[in-house]
Order: C-alpha cells, then structure tokens, then sequence
C-alpha cells in the first residue's frame, strides 16, 4: 500500500486513470490525508478534491478531469481520477498493478 500512497503523493503522476477495485485508492488517499470524491458521471463539479472515483464518464466529463489533472500537475498539485473498470476495457493507463502476487 506505501507504494500507491507514495505515487498519489507524486504531482508530476496526476492524471486519469483506471482501476480494478477501489479498496487499494480509498486506503492510500486516507494515508496520505486526500479527500475524495465518487461520481456519478451525471454533472461536473465546480471543483475537485485530490482524488475522484467514477465509473463512467462522457466526452465532457473526462476532458474536465483530464484538464483539471494537467493543470495540477502544472501547479505541482496532486490529482488523480480514477475509472471504476473491473474489465479493463477502458482505454486509459492502470494506477497501479493490483495483479501482483
């Protein structure tokens, strides 16, 4: 887990991403003491805490979180949104590699 808390902590790796499972982000953005966020892919908030959920997403939600991720990165800022995608087809890079043994 120290390895994904320490990626989330990494400004120059915000960006969007997916994951398999929420546990493992859910427990590092704890330790790093991230607020989060879960949406529900139906409206774009005004502003974003360090780490969002989703589970689908259309064109205009994810340029907003691909946006708002380059400009954190700018900033020097973390942010990282995260697709819910438990079969992998989303085209979009993994967070981390959860099939590890």
């Amino acid at each position: 887990m120290g390895k994904l808390a320490e990626r989330l902590a990494d400004p120059s790796r915000s960006g969007v991403y997916r994951i398999r499972t929420t546990e493992a982000i859910e427990e590092a953005a704890g330790l790093n003491g991230y607020r989060l966020l879960r949406l529900d892919g139906k409206s774009i908030p005004s502003a974003f805490p360090e780490v969002v959920l989703f589970e689908k997403a259309d064109a205009a939600l994810l340029a907003a979180l691909k946006r708002h991720a380059m400009d954190a990165r700018e900033r020097g800022e973390c942010f990282f949104a995260a697709l819910v995608d438990p079969e992998e087809k989303a085209a979009l890079a993994p967070l981390y590699n959860d099939k590890r043994s």
